[in-house]
């Protein structure tokens, strides 16, 4: 697996200034997962995954460091979970063919 993530865009970044500070924005930015998966033997390219997702767009609109890192993290553990699904089915179609069911 070899995992990347392209065209980041942070809509509110904080700049870490002192103090509170706030941005209002409709979401926090936008991310495209771009994966490959490689045969672990043969090094061959078995698949590649572009997901393009707009981060946080269905929380409140007051952006900071924590609530952009919490979107961030929601959205990969929802690529996360969703590869973990999808390697899943793969495993279990391919246990039932070698089986010859």
């Amino acid at each position: 697996v070899q995992p990347s993530i392209v065209d980041l865009d942070v809509t509110a970044p904080d700049k870490m200034s002192p103090g509170s500070e706030y941005k209002f924005a409709a979401d926090a930015g936008e991310m495209t997962l771009y994966m490959q998966l490689y045969d672990g033997r043969t090094g061959d390219l078995i698949a590649r995954v572009i997901d393009p997702e707009v981060v946080g767009k269905n929380d409140l609109p007051m952006r900071n460091l924590v609530s952009n890192s919490n979107d961030m993290e929601r959205t990969m553990r929802y690529w996360a979970t969703v590869l973990n699904d999808h390697l899943g089915q793969l495993k279990t179609a391919t246990s039932a063919d070698s089986s010859g069911s």
